[in-house]
């Protein structure tokens, strides 16, 4: 049996890392950062604490972080009575966090399925330690983890 690092894999390298589910992409949208993935998950889940006349608490997160570089501890101070991502002890921003790591979970559990079944059907090992070959666009060999834990990591 040939060890799994040294069997080619049936795609190259490139759309083989283009295939991998990214980490800040939330229900098919990309986030700027772990707090606009919070403000998503609030202003979708709880929205009678993620919205304010109307507009997403997100929203206004890119509009005035990401956008327009306001500090995010000003951003949270202009909105000190709705749940934070940051650790603070207030209970129910405690709640929110540990109800929004869940979400995370889950949605990293479902790009793990997703990622296996598209592995599955190249051939692409998925199962601990798997290493293999991948060749990029202009022909040069690189090995590549893709088991699931550590997938896309390229060896040097």
């Amino acid at each position: 049996m040939t060890p799994t690092a040294d069997k080619v894999a049936a795609v190259d390298l490139d759309t083989y890392l283009e295939a991998l589910p990214t980490e800040l992409v939330l229900e098919g949208k990309l986030m700027a950062d772990k707090v606009q993935a919070f403000y998503f998950w609030l202003s979708k889940y709880h929205p009678n604490k993620g919205i304010i006349n109307g507009v997403s608490i997100e929203e206004l997160y890119v509009i005035n972080v990401v956008d327009n570089g306001m500090e995010e501890k000003a951003f949270f101070k202009s909105f000190y009575d709705f749940p934070s991502p940051v650790d603070t002890s207030e209970e129910t921003t405690n709640f929110y966090n540990f109800e929004f790591n869940q979400y995370l979970a889950r949605q990293n559990q479902e790009k793990d399925a997703q990622y296996q079944q598209w592995a599955g059907t190249y051939g692409i090992q998925t199962t601990p330690g798997s290493v293999m070959k991948f060749f990029d666009k202009e022909g040069y060999e690189h090995r590549v983890r893709t088991d699931i834990k550590n997938r896309g990591q390229i060896i040097t």
